[in-house]
């Protein structure tokens, strides 16, 4: 949630999403882990809210190659390299770099990012030069972090060429307040800088940035090391893992359509006409091939006839040295075309390529919306005056092109109002109603969609005032009066309480203050997790009720504009996330929600221990796909449910046994459908009790049932006969 190119801001925490009913089966796990987990879910408490099958089929004739081997079966390994390095051909644009991401600055970039086979030490270095000829305007970072401990004092080495004198390039230690800058020296030859660094007071991660202010032909850094007693910190120091030697560039990741043929566009920047094995499984299929690299690319043909999730893997031998990467990719049901009431909640972040790209993927999610928190503090640099980064024109730009709305949430500070803490004080209130006015004014074509803050009630705000309702509605009725002047069609979204399910608590008293006057959508965060949504059941009907006796006759739509699971090790597994997925449309709509904006796109880290990173319906940010993001499970559960409820309306709640949650939709198309699973127990049903129908899996694919029909946490779905 956070907009990661700012300073550091508040991070929504696992902690109120921890604080959950759990069911019988956890309580009995958690209860063996004892005073070790106490201490744990305190801890989260302190830093986190929540928060029928395909047959094998022959090998593909592969397409741009010289030489085919068939591998039904099995991955073909590659002729062996004969140990030389062929080069790089030059960089048509960056290349990627695994553990880096260019901070987003407000002007269009000048440096060129790209790998150099000129080293110190292994394949490749990272090469630095102007891609426009320009200086930067202003400087521009390439950046990443390392968890680090106060006081302590940490080894910081690095090599480098500068045969070009006069450049300005640093690698740069910690916040610009207390940061450490080491020079990039001069000299036309591989020059080591070895320093120690004392982590300062109350720090505990640590900023490492290549900063760059001017650039005199090219600079070379290779070799950077930043170690805790020998241990190495930092990803990818020695630029080793980049997208120049071997990448897949297409856009998405994500097909669908009726039994057909795709390519995954496989690239390289090594010069010499290279030989790729590559292998492509998922469920029971199987096949694979050898191929040659013609101009640089290999088109890899996907072939499926069932929806799901397929992982491709290349291997090639490179400079005596053998390369295997691996993706996954989705086949996803094709569209019905309707209104999905799906959004997905975004971040400003993993390169401008992946985010100009996010819409033709959120497409084939079936999403008709994205969610993005807006920074006040990017935008009014002096009272009154807006100025836009280029990077958020661009990527709202892709949406409005797209035909995707766009929920704009203004977030969440800005220093030229109460000392950059959330708004309070009249002038403050005042500026930041006049922000949210202003950014609707900027994207008229974005739909007028938006939420006034985000998850108020939790610690985002910083404001004197509190958390309280009384507080949020002082912010509330100024800033809608400012959408609604700005744009009397808008749509305003609030109050976006934090997690911990449907906070009564909070949500009781701003009904009662009249809050539904000032919003067109009732929002909130519903988190459950570990669990399930299933406990959310109960609790939205009791929500409906409350509404209806606040506003008789008036139909307040509801939206969830967050929901989602963690996919951390020992608390939600990726099959977990994808069946609780898929619980929740039939769950939500039984209930009459309006909208669910899943959180989030991508993961923001590969740490499979921080909740706040792994939230993702996709991997997080790879060189081997720079261009877009790898799918988990979920995004083909998200998907297979959009086609099979988006757009219906309740019909019934079925009883298929005890244990079972069965509800019946009418499908916008007109088909019957009940969604079907069982969140506490595995349980089985007999077919002779069920209507005549065709049951599909959460990935989309044909149930074979004779005699009965086993049922789990992931749904499926009985398309009944006419």
């Amino acid at each position: 949630m956070n907009e990661p190119t700012t300073p550091a801001e508040a991070s929504p925490t696992v902690a109120a999403h921890a604080a959950r009913t759990l069911s019988t089966r956890k309580i009995i796990l958690l209860s063996i882990a004892g005073v070790l987990v106490v201490a744990l879910v305190a801890t989260l408490l302190v830093f986190r809210p929540w928060e029928a099958r395909a047959e094998a089929r022959p090998a593909p004739i592969p397409k741009s190659q010289t030489q085919v081997e068939p591998a039904l079966g099995e991955c073909t390994a590659p002729p062996e390299g004969d140990g030389s390095s062929p080069g790089l051909a030059p960089a048509a644009a960056d290349d990627a770099f695994g553990g880096w991401e260019q901070r987003l600055n407000d002007t269009a970039a000048t440096t060129r990012f790209s790998a150099s086979e000129d080293v110190r030490e292994g394949l490749t270095s990272l090469s630095l030069t102007s891609g426009t000829g320009a200086q930067p305007p202003v400087p521009e970072r390439f950046e990443q972090s390392v968890p680090v401990t106060t006081g302590e004092t940490l080894t910081v080495a690095f090599s480098s060429k500068a045969a070009t004198a006069g450049s300005q390039v640093s690698i740069v230690l910690g916040p610009n307040a207390v940061a450490k800058r080491l020079a990039i020296p001069d000299g036309a030859e591989w020059a080591d800088t070895s320093v120690s660094y004392t982590v300062p007071r109350g720090m505990a991660s640590l900023s490492v940035a290549i900063e760059i202010t001017s650039l005199q032909g090219e600079v070379l850094i290779d070799g950077l090391t930043v170690q805790r007693n020998g241990t190495e910190l930092l990803v990818n120091g020695g630029f080793e893992d980049t997208s120049a030697v071997l990448s897949i560039d297409n856009a998405t990741l994500l097909f669908d359509g009726a039994p057909d043929s795709r390519d995954l566009n496989v690239r390289t920047r090594v010069a010499a006409a290279t030989t790729i094995a590559w292998c492509v499984s998922g469920g029971e299929t199987e096949y694979g091939g050898v191929s040659t690299f013609e101009d640089g690319l290999v088109q890899v043909p996907v072939v499926y006839s069932d929806p799901g999730l397929y992982t491709v893997k290349i291997s090639m031998h490179h400079a005596g040295q053998l390369i295997e990467r691996s993706a996954t990719f989705g086949v996803v049901p094709p569209r019905n075309g309707v209104p999905s009431g799906i959004g997905i909640a975004a971040h400003f972040q993993g390169g401008v390529a992946r985010m100009t790209n996010a819409p033709a993927t959120l497409a084939m999610l079936g999403a008709d919306s994205v969610r993005f928190e807006v920074p006040w503090q990017r935008i009014e640099k002096e009272p009154g005056v807006y100025t836009y980064p280029q990077y958020i024109d661009q990527v709202m730009g892709a949406y409005e092109t797209a035909g995707m709305s766009v929920l704009t949430v203004p977030a969440y500070y800005n220093p030229l109002y109460d000392q950059g803490k959330t708004p309070s004080t009249d002038r403050g209130l005042q500026g930041y109603s006049a922000y949210t006015g202003a950014l609707l004014s900027k994207y008229p074509a974005s739909g007028g969609l938006t939420e006034i803050y985000n998850e108020y009630d939790h610690i985002f705000n910083t404001g004197a005032c509190g958390t309280t309702p009384d507080c949020y509605m002082r912010m509330l009725v100024p800033a809608a009066a400012a959408a609604k002047a700005t744009n009397p069609a808008a749509t305003v979204y609030g109050p976006s309480t934090a997690g911990m399910q449907v906070r009564f608590d909070w949500l009781a008293p701003f009904i009662a203050q009249g809050g539904l006057d000032h919003v067109d959508v009732l929002t909130f965060h519903p988190y459950t997790q570990p669990e399930g949504p299933t406990l959310l059941d109960s609790q939205l009907q009791e929500l409906n009720g409350m509404i209806a006796a606040a506003k008789p006759g008036v139909d307040v739509p509801i939206s969830f504009t967050e929901m989602g699971w963690a996919t951390v090790d020992g608390w939600v597994s990726r099959d977990e996330q994808a069946a609780y997925t898929a619980q929740t449309a039939p769950i939500a709509l039984r209930a009459g929600v309006d909208s669910i904006y899943w959180f989030t796109l991508a993961d923001t880290g590969s740490d499979r221990s921080n909740y706040e990173a792994s939230f993702g319906f996709f991997e997080t940010a790879s060189t081997f796909t720079p261009n877009t993001y790898q799918p988990k499970t979920s995004a083909i559960a998200l998907a297979v449910s959009q086609r099979m409820l988006g757009g219906a309306t309740f019909s019934a709640e079925e009883n298929w046994g005890e244990g079972v949650n069965a509800y019946t939709f009418t499908a916008a198309d007109g088909r019957t459908i009940t969604a079907a699973w069982a969140p506490d127990a595995p349980a089985s049903v007999a077919v002779e009790d069920l209507p005549d129908g065709k049951v599909l899996d959460m990935n989309g694919r044909q149930v074979d049932a004779e005699d009965s029909l086993d049922i789990g946490e992931a749904p499926v779905y009985l398309v009944h006969n006419d």
